[in-house]
This record gives C-alpha cells, sequence and structure tokens, in this order.
C-alpha cells in the first residue's frame, strides 16, 4: 500500500491531465483563412513599425543637415566678425603709430610682427584643440575610457 501523499499526488495529476484535455478539445483549431489574416495583420504591423523608424530616421538626418549649415553660417559670420574686428584694430593701432611720429616702416614691420604672433598663437591652439576634439576622445569619453593626457609642446 502507498503513502497518502503519494495516492494524492496521482489523483491531482490525473485531474489535471483530464482538465488539459478537456480545454485542448474545447479550442477550435485555428482555420487557414484566420492564420492568412494573423499573418497580414503582422505583416501590416512590421510594415508600419519600419515606416515610422524611416520617418525618424528622415527627421534625425534633416535635423542633423540643418544644424550642420546653422554651424557653418554661424562660423562664417563670426569668421567676418573677427576679421573685421581685426582689421579695426590694426588700423587704429597703425593711426596711432603715426599720430606719435612713427616711421611708416617701423609701423608696418611693428604690425606684421604682430600679427604674425598672433596668429601662430592661434594656430597653436587650434592644433591643440583638434587634437582633443577627436572622434575616438567622444567615443572614451562616451564610454567612460582612461584618455591619455595631451602633452604641451
Amino acid at each position: 500500500m502507498q503513502p497518502a501523499n503519494d495516492n494524492m499526488s496521482a489523483y491531482t495529476e490525473t485531474k489535471t491531465d483530464c482538465a488539459d484535455a478537456q480545454q485542448t478539445a474545447s479550442t477550435p483549431d485555428p482555420t487557414v483563412e484566420e492564420i492568412v489574416e494573423l499573418a497580414t495583420d503582422a505583416l501590416h504591423a512590421k510594415q508600419y513599425e519600419w515606416s515610422v523608424k524611416w520617418a525618424w530616421v528622415k527627421a534625425e538626418a534633416r535635423l542633423v543637415r540643418k544644424s550642420i549649415l546653422v554651424t557653418a553660417l554661424a562660423t562664417l559670420a563670426a569668421f567676418a566678425l573677427a576679421c573685421c574686428c581685426w582689421l579695426l584694430v590694426n588700423i587704429s593701432l597703425a593711426a596711432t603709430l603715426h599720430h606719435f611720429a612713427v616711421p611708416l616702416v617701423a609701423i608696418a614691420l611693428g604690425l606684421l610682427f604682430i600679427n604674425g604672433v598672433l596668429c601662430w598663437l592661434a594656430w597653436r591652439t587650434a592644433s591643440k584643440a583638434l587634437t582633443l576634439v577627436s572622434l575616438s576622445s567622444i567615443v572614451d569619453a562616451v564610454t567612460g575610457s582612461n584618455q591619455e593626457a595631451v602633452s604641451d609642446d
């Protein structure tokens, strides 16, 4: 004779199996039309998902294109303003030196020297900035990788 616990578990398993068999028997098999309809609905849903994703990509591309255009125009405007200010500073410096009776050759050489030094400093600063701002350093910053320090030359 088996213990009571084993008899109860056998009874419960048999009852569960019978309930599953009745539920399976009461569920009708899907027809071919239903399967085709469900597959068509799934295909339309997937097409709609891809069209939404494609619209999102196109909107992002438009946004990037517009931001590049705005950045380029702002850079050109800043460059034009800087050139005008640079010329005004040079003209006013030359006029001031001429007012104090400095020879024209000395004024020209002095302005050439000052502008050369300032251009060299600007070039040096821009080249250092270019080494700092690169795609690999941006990826390192985003991923949290350690970045080597740029040495001062």
